[in-house]
Formats: structure tokens, sequence, C-alpha cells
């Protein structure tokens, strides 16, 4: 499926409306949209032929699949994208380097509205790694905005070599 997707392609079933779906928003990702509209056929099909233990196998398939797909579409590897607004920069920033064994980026800003400076923490972790670093973050102060992405990709040390 990863590689008809890749294509642009559909095999002609559920995967089409996944497909449209995804093209009509394009900032949906593919597995998303796999979940619900197979989820939604998986419910129909435990309520008309009440059969919880073939919708469970079902929904376990479908897991399966949409992590194959991510995998061979993505990338196997799968990290969070970290920017932390927070007046405690450099407590959070030792304690990423000293507890994570990552790095990260005190970038410098200021508040749009307030007009006031403020550093932002730029760093990347794995996705094993995204509750320990909310747990440094909230330890350093409950003043902090967080918002953490989904990469893609990442290179660097820790992560995928340049030359793979």
């Amino acid at each position: 499926m990863g590689l008809v997707f890749i294509a642009g392609c559909t095999t002609g079933g559920t995967d089409i409306a996944e497909y449209l779906l995804q093209k009509k928003f394009l900032y949906f990702p593919i597995r998303r949209a796999l979940l619900i509209i197979e989820g939604f056929v998986l419910a129909g099909s435990i309520v008309v032929f009440q059969n919880v233990d073939a919708g469970l196998l079902g929904l376990i398939s479908v897991f399966v699949r949409t992590k194959t797909i991510d995998a061979l579409m993505y990338g196997s590897i799968s990290a969070n994208q970290a920017i932390i607004i927070t007046g405690q920069s450099h407590s959070v920033s030792k304690r990423i380097i000293q507890e994570l064994e990552r790095t990260a980026t005190i970038l410098n800003g200021h508040g749009a509205y307030s007009k006031a400076p403020v550093d932002v923490v730029l760093c990347t972790v794995r996705k094993s790694e995204i509750a320990k670093l909310k747990t440094i973050i909230s330890d350093c102060g409950k003043d902090a905005f967080v918002t953490a992405n989904e990469t893609v990709e990442v290179l660097g040390l820790g992560f995928k070599d340049f030359s793979k």
C-alpha cells in the first residue's frame, strides 16, 4: 500500500476515500485518514456481523498497516521537534542535555503582543523521549508554552547519518 500511495495511485478499495481525504486536506496524514475510514468500516462490520473478535483483529491489522506505510513513505526514524518558549530556557536546555543526552538551541525572540524579549528552546527528540521532555519542561516552571511537531526525517548526530 505504501508503494501504491508513493506512486500516487490507489487499489480501488477504501484507499480511494483515504487518498481523496488526504488530497483535500493536504496536511492530513494518510495514516490518520486510513485509521478513520477503516475504523468506520470495522465498526460497521462489528455491528452487522456481531463478531467483536474479528473487528479487533481488523483494528490490529489496520494499525500494523499504517505503521508499515509510514515507515515506507516517511522512513523509520520518527522524532518530534519541540519549540519551547519559557523564561527558564537555560535550565530546560541544561536538563535536556544531561537527562536526554540531546542538544538544544536557544533562540532569541520577542513576544508579538507584549514586545518583551523571550528565549525559545528548539530541540529534536525521539518519540520515546517526548514524555520525559514534557516532565523536564513541567519541572522547570509552569510558564512554558510548547509545541511538538512530528518530523519526517532527522539527519545528524544521534539520528540518521547524512550519507544514507
